[in-house]
């Protein structure tokens, strides 16, 4: 199965979609998500999106807080460290949920996604692996990449090295992030290795690289290495694998909520808000 992150392709065939004005979330009956169990459905629910085989994929649920004046919006993540994406996807929801926090109150859970399972060792430079991959010259992905510098910059984000990392396995980090989510620092985890990855080109399947961004969020370093030395948490994480892989999810991020709602893209933050609202509005409705 193949799979991919909006990076693997050009960033034109991802642009309008990022950059759409107008994203109606959509209801999917058909996904079942009692016991997260997913119909394969995800990739044709949005109309109008025709990169979505390039782009994150976000699937969100919203529920009233029965008795209080705050309602909650779940969000589970689904997307893998290597993806750059992802990073960008998730500062710009960050910033359409800091615009709602007055109405909201988010949870964010993030699950397993590895777009290179099989990369073991020491990993080819990433440019080249890219050109390659989608029959692109070095010059085209050197310059989608110093796209996603600028607007990870405009976001705040460290995307310095983007172009020097090296593809790399990224599940031994997928298990320091459920270990750090049981220390309430699942967020900071993901964060810090995007930020390794991306902002330094550090090879975050090394343990030694991986114990030191634990220890940077002020977790045990000793027990971040025990974790990563015993097979801890590998279960989760194929599980997590195998749930959303059986639902046909092959580009990341995607967002999970309810199984009702979809919405697909890193989006704007002036698309997120008002999707996120209705989302928000119509689960309130429900529980009158």
């Amino acid at each position: 199965m193949a799979v991919t992150c909006c990076e693997d392709a050009l960033l034109n065939d991802c642009a309008g979609a990022n950059n759409a004005t107008a994203v109606k979330p959509s209801k999917c009956s058909e996904i079942k998500v009692c016991s997260v169990n997913f119909v394969p459905v995800f990739f044709a629910v949005l109309a109008g999106l025709a990169y979505h085989q390039y782009l994150p994929l976000y699937v969100v649920n919203a529920y009233g807080a029965l008795g209080s004046a705050m309602y909650k919006i779940q969000i589970d993540i689904v997307s893998d460290i290597a993806c750059p994406w992802c990073a960008i996807g998730y500062a710009r929801l960050q910033r359409a949920m800091q615009q709602l926090a007055s109405e909201y109150e988010f949870t964010v859970q993030w699950h397993a996604f590895e777009l290179n399972p099989n990369q073991s060792g020491q990993g080819e430079p990433i440019l080249p692996a890219l050109a390659r991959k989608y029959g692109r010259s070095l010059e085209e992905m050197r310059f989608t990449q110093d796209q996603m510098m600028t607007i990870a910059k405009d976001l705040g984000l460290n995307f310095e090295k983007i172009q020097e990392r090296r593809v790399c396995n990224t599940f031994d980090a997928h298990r320091l992030v459920k270990w750090a989510g049981e220390q309430g620092q699942q967020t900071g985890m993901k964060q810090a290795l995007f930020e390794a990855y991306f902002g330094r080109a550090a090879n975050v399947s090394d343990h030694d690289v991986l114990v030191r961004c634990a220890a940077a969020l002020g977790l045990d370093p000793a027990q971040a290495r025990d974790v990563l030395t015993s097979d801890q948490y590998a279960d989760a994480v194929r599980e997590d694998e195998a749930r959303y892989q059986k639902a046909g999810v092959t580009a990341v991020p995607t967002y999970i909520i309810n199984g009702k709602h979809l919405i697909s893209g890193a989006q704007e933050p002036a698309t997120l808000v008002p999707a996120l609202q209705e989302i928000g509005a119509e689960s309130h409705s429900t529980t009158q």
